[in-house]
Parts: C-alpha cells; sequence; structure tokens
C-alpha cells in the first residue's frame, strides 16, 4: 500500500513540478507513515528470531507503520533482590496510626525509630 503511494506521489510531483498540492499530499502520507521505536533485552538467538517475527507481524497488518527494535544487555542480579526485605516492625522513618479499641480516638504519628520501639514507647506510657 505504502509504495503505491510513494509512486503515485512521485507521478504527481513529476507532472505537476513541486505545486502546492502535491507537497501537501506528500506531507500528508509522511504523516500517515510512523517510525516506533522498542528496547528488548538481548536474549542470544532467540533476540534475532523475535525481531524477524515481530518486524513480519508489523508489515502484514500495519503496513504504514515501521518499526525499529533496539536490544539492549541486562545483568542476571537486576531480576532478582539479593536482599531480605526489611520486617515491617523493625523498619525507620514511617508515619503509623494508632486506633483506641475502647472509644475509636485516633493518633497519628511519624518516627525516625524502628516502629516496634514506637509502639513499645506508646504502651509504656499508658
Amino acid at each position: 500500500m505504502f509504495c503505491s503511494i510513494q509512486f503515485l506521489m512521485l507521478g504527481v510531483l513529476m507532472t505537476q513540478g513541486l505545486s502546492h498540492e502535491a507537497e501537501a499530499a506528500h506531507q500528508l502520507v509522511q504523516q500517515a507513515f510512523s517510525t516506533y521505536y522498542f528496547k528488548l533485552p538481548y536474549v542470544g538467538s532467540l533476540t534475532r528470531e523475535t525481531q524477524k517475527r515481530l518486524r513480519k507481524l508489523v508489515q502484514h497488518y500495519c503496513t504504514n507503520i515501521e518499526i525499529k527494535l533496539a536490544f539492549s544487555s541486562f545483568k542476571i542480579v537486576s531480576m532478582f533482590s539479593v536482599k531480605d526485605p526489611i520486617p515491617l516492625d523493625l523498619r525507620s522513618h514511617v508515619v503509623y496510626k494508632f486506633t483506641c479499641a475502647g472509644c475509636n480516638a485516633c493518633y497519628i504519628g511519624e518516627t525516625s525509630q524502628h516502629l516496634s520501639t514506637r509502639i513499645l514507647e506508646h504502651l509504656s506510657r499508658d
């Protein structure tokens, strides 16, 4: 589809010169044709096969779209966390909320201490 439009435009440009209508039509064709860029992880031989299949799909179903693929390497470590998560009661610099079971009064506080330490401080005051 795109090639036939390009040849048609070339014929219009040749017969009419660079008239205003031909330039406008050429700009319309260029606007209809879009290029999209994608970044995918590089995974060996599977990468090239994926690239071929994606381009084939786009050419078949989306004739006015061109795709450009960039492949990047990544470290396996980035997929996994090497640290254990911090338990909730050992987190610091948190905002917390206490609600009284008897009267439903609530208290919102902020602490730079471990949350468990601050909870013990609240309980020892009562």
